[in-house]
């Protein structure tokens, strides 16, 4: 196995325990836009991986769409739900 194939699965991986830690958070605490910013950030880095391994394999109208998917979930995740300070 290349060394590209391990860091795709790698960020496959981590993007999908992210996600699985995001729907945890939502289903267990009243933390929302904790649980949400996981979730929306780690299905992100799971369709960034998805984009690469697309591309290797000649597909790259696919990997667009999975990369401007991406782009767009982190978007939202870092604009609509990243935790802010109360303290002011």
């Amino acid at each position: 196995m290349s060394s590209s194939l391990w860091l795709v699965l790698a960020g496959g991986v981590l993007g999908a325990g992210a996600a699985v830690y995001g729907m945890i958070t939502l289903a267990r605490t009243r933390r929302r836009r904790a649980g949400l910013y996981g979730l929306c950030f780690g299905l992100a880095v799971v369709l960034l991986s998805l984009a690469s391994w697309l591309n290797s394999h000649d597909a790259a109208f696919p990997a667009v769409l999975a990369l401007v998917a991406a782009i767009c979930l982190g978007g939202v995740a870092v604009v609509r739900y990243r935790p802010r300070d109360h303290a002011s």
